[in-house]
């Protein structure tokens, strides 16, 4: 440049113009340059400017880019923050490879901004956009400008492969009849979310009226199925760089039932005489033929059945008499919402010394001929399967002078109340599983108590029996016999042979099973599955589907079977029983919330929890009147129809006028079955369906098909079937594939199903669910903790042993941790020293406590659920209000999963139950309302339901727990002080004697430092006794663990539980049951006692790796040694300052509490071996 003019111009005198500055100063020239800007330099001429002047400073980093790891096609962002004067210009530098010459600045490496791709933001911000795994390697921004130049620190960017797809719902295959609906569901979780595609044989499936894709794709829905839509399903589902391919048959097959080609006929027989009952039947798949009697499997070498399935029986004898068994079923090997098609034939056999012998058969076999003749018969065939049941039947017998109408009596009376009650729970399968149409889900509460198979076989011959004498009542009155007075008696209709032959036509016995405890080797170490042999003298003593146990005779209306309050306007005590929802909306709902300041809702969570270990009265097998009325439209009482009756001023209800309530089943022989039976009228006793032993049946189940449906049976190690793993979670629940259970009440909300556990009402509510789905992790870590220490288990040892384990677990948490915050400083002194088990003391639940006392924990229930994070703040989603958290479990896959929810128990308080503060309106006003017309009361059930089940009135449980007496209302101010109160319940009941038993102990003052009062203290301390000392596998009883084992068991704590088995939770409090408060305050799970499995180890017999076997001594000493922490070897250099810090801290830490942890160990056995050598010197001394 030769020459230069600036004359007259406007000069900008930022740090731009500092080389002209320098440039001035090292050849002084003259000019005439003003700065015109900025402010301060205003005026002043450039020769007499020098480069301080300017305060320019060199680019510097303040935020340059961080190592990152981005998944494939996601955005990586990389951050280059720089301040410097004149503003620095950035550029970024990539090299594929890890590193390049430092001196390197070659074009190459520069990334061109491209504006789709590659941005470089206003902040020198690289944002990469789709990455690939050509976007890995060395990133590196370069600030320059006319002050100088600057580099970060080379960042590494790693490209992973995209998330892992995590299976959530797989497609099963299936087995249908043409015309049926069939759903195939498929959906995985990742990021980003697959694509899902599916084919039929290969090909893709084209869309019609029939066929459609819901939920994304997600489901296939096909509506009545043809033949041409057999084949094989794939599911295919893709995201960026994974994919998953599932497979499912789709059969349609041309079923047909069982049908019988030979019909049951007249035949007579006398004694000693062989015997054919011919059957023969057809069907698709063909039937197998199978003979019962009694109920029981044909175990005498006398009875054979031939090739094409009739029975031969030999020589009969008077012992031949009674029912034979005979089933027909299809294997048609579908799925279990399908189930069997069966058919039963009932064969009663009589032999009598006044036979008439009308006419005789002639039998040919093996050579020679045989008189073949049967003794009084009678044939029932019945088609059974889960969607009801059609019978048949013809009656053979020997006709005796003047016994005819007597026999048609009885004949046609039963009849017709096997029409009945098959009608009534036809109906009801069918409005359960086709409600409204394919497209509308069934009631998840109605179906959450409905009893399955196994149940409805428990309790449809009670109904059989009662229904018959109820018919027979109807036709003498109706002038079928000589007429009889008004108040009945059967006895003076029918003889007890009639009645016996009720008792058989019924199969009224079928539920007294015989117990078969001779595997001694079995029963003595573990327990059965449904309860029996607990008790070796006394088998079926708290089994499942065995009657609850009375403390007090019931009180009926009719003294056997008619609950108080069937009578409308019957007066006891000269008042008439209160309608149960007006009782609830007057004195037990309330508005008002109290929060204890001393116990967590966890005490509320544990109870629920517990009760569903220990009872579930088995609901009727219908929901519909055996005279045909729905039980959900009609006001009458109709048995099972028992509705609760709306008052006219109700402050909810204003449309009915009651809400839908059915009894709970009846035991044979109790009721109306009892008649003329045995030592003579028995009143009405309810079934309990669960086992009554704390043996965490709630997890396992209580009969042997629901344990192995909810075992892990595909490997031989011991554990319960697994449900769907999501991101960063441990496994839930499995999904229910059967039609029994069904959550999906709104397809748009969610389509994720219910899951399934060991007790069917998991689902309710979902706290309910994650403490469920806590327990299932815990037995499946303790078998692979098992396992893994004794690898020469079965898989059925290791199951039995974690069961085993589990179910101690449950009982001392309960009896040392959780019955304390009950019964407060009492528990002691209340519940004596376990001193070994009593074979003489029944552990059935008490009728009373399952329906009244034990739910006083409906008073501890908060209004809504609090979800909390790991710093115990509400997550994103809130807090859950208790009417959206009933038939859920959506929530718990879709809103934060099991963590939230429990700290949400453990960290916030119970509600306090005040003189007027007793259940929230949520469970009063809001009770499964999406599942009803009309939302439940809970409170108005509960008091239905100790009515349904005759339990005694308030008065009459305070004489029996020896509290004073009452005759006035008066006389209940020390046990209900508030006068409030007691004016309601005057105004209500009228007299003392008419209050409910669950009504008086729910309203009486808690006792100090406990949460019930007097009457539910008696009550529940009877039954929590018996629990104890009449399970002959208690935990403390010496003969089921050893004392090591036993030591380890009493560290257990809830607390524990939750750590080892919640998602992440790591603080906890050591007592859950009580407020995170001064010692009790939040603790590191670390510091929480655990339960050493140790303990377990065992030694390999006859094992062919002989290396495996590990010595008693050097397995106890195991116990001390030290852990070898093989902490990951890290490449020092690759860190930063900070990463070395935290690495090196982290392993100094864990250190530390190690060597804490041994020092403790060495300290105590120290001081035990001291404490034996002075034992061992006394010892000596004296001798």
């Amino acid at each position: 440049m030769t020459r230069l003019r600036l004359d007259s111009n406007a000069l900008i005198c930022d740090c731009n113009l500092v080389w002209l500055v320098e440039r001035l100063q090292d050849k002084p020239t003259e000019m005439a340059a003003i700065c015109q800007s900025p402010h301060e330099m205003k005026g002043r001429s450039l020769t007499t400017m020098l480069p301080e002047d300017f305060h320019c400073t060199k680019p510097r980093i303040v935020e340059g880019p961080e190592d990152t790891v981005v998944r494939f096609g996601d955005t990586m962002t990389l951050t280059c923050r720089v301040t410097g004067d004149p503003t620095p210009k950035i550029k970024w530098m990539k090299n594929t490879g890890y590193s390049w010459e430092a001196d390197d600045d070659s074009e190459k490496y520069v990334i061109r901004e491209d504006g789709e791709k590659y941005v470089i933001r206003e902040d020198g911000t690289l944002v990469i956009s789709g990455t690939t795994e050509q976007d890995g390697g060395m990133y590196e921004c370069i600030a320059s400008s006319d002050m100088g130049s600057t580099k970060s620190r080379k960042a590494r960017a790693v490209i992973t492969a995209a998330s892992q797809l995590i299976l959530a719902e797989r497609p099963e295959s299936q087995n249908v009849t043409a015309g049926t609906d069939v759903t195939f569901s498929c959906r995985a979780l990742g990021n980003p979310t697959p694509n899902v595609r599916w084919l039929r044989d290969g090909r893709s499936i084209p869309f019609s009226d029939r066929i459609s894709f819901e939920n994304d794709g997600t489901l296939l829905r096909i509506l009545a199925v043809k033949e041409t839509d057999a084949g094989k399903y794939e599911c295919y589902l893709r995201s960026t760089d994974n994919t998953i391919h599932l497979f499912a048959d789709l059969r349609v097959v041309d079923l047909t039932a069982p049908r019988l080609l030979f019909r049951p006929r007249d035949i007579e027989v006398e004694p000693n005489a062989i015997v054919e009952v011919p059957c023969r039947a057809e069907g698709i798949p063909k039937p197998v033929i199978q003979w019962k009697k009694d109920g029981s499997a044909l175990e005498d070498n006398r009875l054979k059945i031939t090739r094409g399935g009739s029975l031969l029986i030999f020589n009969v004898t008077p012992q031949d008499s009674g029912r034979n068994h005979f089933s027909r079923y299809n294997d048609l090997s579908l799925e279990k919402s399908l189930t069997m098609l069966i058919i039963h034939i009932y064969i009663y056999i009589y032999i009598s010394s006044f036979h008439q012998f009308v006419h005789l058969l002639m039998y040919r076999y093996k050579g020679y001929t045989t008189i073949i003749v049967c003794f009084f018969c009678r044939y029932e065939c019945s088609a059974i399967n889960d969607y009801g049941r059609a019978t048949a039947d013809a009656l053979v017998r020997v006709r005796q002078p003047g016994d005819a109408t007597d026999t048609l009596l009885v004949i046609r009376a039963f009849q017709s109340a096997t029409e009945e009650i098959d009608r009534a729970i036809n109906k009801t399968l069918s409005s359960l599983f086709n409600s409204d149409g394919s497209s509308k889900h069934v009631n998840p509460f109605r179906l959450t108590r409905f009893p399955n198979a196994i149940g409805r076989a428990a309790a449809r011959p009670a109904e059989l029996f009662e229904r018959t004498l109820i018919n027979i009542r109807r036709m003498v009155n109706a002038g079928n016999k000589a007429n009889v007075t008004d108040e009945f008696h059967y006895e003076e209709i029918l003889t007890a042979e009639q009645v016996k032959e009720i008792e058989r036509l019924s199969g009224c016995t079928g539920h007294r099973r015989r117990q078969n405890c001779s595997n001694r080797c079995f029963h003595h170490k573990y327990r059965t599955i449904d309860g029996s042999c607990n008790n070796l003298r006394r088998p079926t003593w708290g089994s499942s589907h065995t009657g609850f146990r009375r403390v007090l005779q019931p009180i009926y209306e009719n003294g056997f079977s008619m609950p108080v309050g069937w009578e409308k306007g019957r007066r006891y005590y000269g008042y008439p029983k209160p309608a149960a929802r007006l009782v609830s909306t007057t004195l037990i709902s309330t508005h008002t919330i109290t929060s204890d300041d001393q116990i967590s809702h966890m005490v509320m969570q544990w109870g629920q929890f517990l009760d569903h270990d220990l009872d579930h009265a088995l609901p009727s097998v219908s929901s519909e009147s055996w005279d045909g009325i729905d039980c959900k439209k009609s006001c009458d009482n109709a048995a099972p129809c028992f509705p609760m009756e709306v008052p006219a001023d109700d402050p909810r209800i204003s449309n009915r006028r009651c809400i839908d309530f059915v009894r709970s089943s009846a035991v044979c022989g109790s009721g109306a079955t009892s008649v003329l039976w045995g030592d003579g009228l028995m009143p009405r006793e309810q079934l309990n369906q669960l086992t009554s032993y704390l043996d965490a049946s709630q997890v396992y189940g209580y009969d042997d098909e629901l344990a192995r449906e909810l075992r892990d049976l595909t490997t031989d190690r011991g554990l319960l079937r697994e449900g769907p793993t999501l991101p960063g979670h441990k496994p839930l629940l499995p999904y229910a594939s059967g039609q029994f259970v069904d959550c999906r009440r709104n397809p748009l909300e969610s389509s994720i199903n219910c899951f399934v556990a060991g007790d069917i009402r998991a689902n309710e509510q979902v706290g309910l669910l994650a403490m469920h789905t806590l327990w299932l992790r815990e037995h499946n870590r303790i078998a692979r903790v098992l396992r893994e220490m004794n690898p020469h288990w079965s898989g059925e040892k290791l199951y039995q042993e974690a069961r085993r384990i589990v179910g101690a677990e449950m009982q001392h948490i309960t009896y040392r941790h959780w019955l304390p915050r009950i019964f407060g400083l009492a528990t002691e002194d209340s519940l004596p020293p376990y001193r070994g088990y009593d074979s003489n003391v029944d552990a059935s639940i008490s009728n009373v406590f399952a329906t009244a006392a034990l739910r006083f924990g409906h008073s501890l229930i908060q209004p809504r659920l609090e979800r909390l994070n790991a710093s115990f703040q509400p997550i994103p989603q809130g807090s859950l209000d208790l009417r959206d958290a009933f038939f859920a479990p959506w929530r718990l896959v879709e809103e934060g999963g099991v963590d939230p929810l429990i700290r949400g128990m453990y960290a916030t308080a119970a509600k306090l139950k005040l003189p007027e503060q007793n259940l929230n309106i949520e469970l009063t006003e809001q009770l499964f309302r999406t599942a009803h017309a009309v939302a439940l009361d809970l409170a108005a059930m509960n008091i239905q339901r100790g009515r349904d089940h005759g339990l005694p009135g308030y008065v009459e449980w305070r004489d029996y727990c020896n509290m004073s007496r009452v005759e006035t209302f008066e006389h209940l101010t020390n046990d209900i002080s508030n006068a409030r109160v007691r004016q309601k319940l005057r105004e209500l009941y009228g007299h003392p004697g008419n209050i409910d038993v669950w009504v008086g102990g729910i309203l009486e003052d808690q006792l100090p430092g406990m949460k019930v009062g007097p009457l539910f203290k008696c009550l529940l301390l009877e039954q929590f006794r018996r629990t104890r000392d009449g399970d002959r596998f208690w935990y403390e009883n010496p003969t089921v663990f050893r004392a090591e084992q036993l030591a380890q068991i009493q560290q257990v704590s809830l607390a524990r539980i939750l750590c080892d088995n919640g998602d992440n939770i790591t603080r906890v409090s050591p007592n859950v049951f009580l407020l995170p408060e001064g010692r009790n305050d939040f603790v590191n799970c670390d510091e929480i006692p655990y339960v050493d499995l140790n303990a377990w180890s065992d030694c390999c017999e006859n094992c062919e790796d002989r290396d495996n076997t590990i010595s008693r001594v050097r397995r106890e000493a195991e116990k001390y040694f030290t852990p070898s922490y093989d902490y990951p070897v890290k490449d020092m250099d690759s860190l930063n300052r900070e990463e070395k810090i935290e690495y090196l801290q982290k392993m100094f830490d864990e250190s530390n509490r190690e060597a804490k942890r041994l020092q403790e160990q060495s300290d105590n056995l120290s001081q035990r071996v001291k404490k034996l050598e002075s034992f061992l010197k006394d010892i000596r001394t004296r001798q």
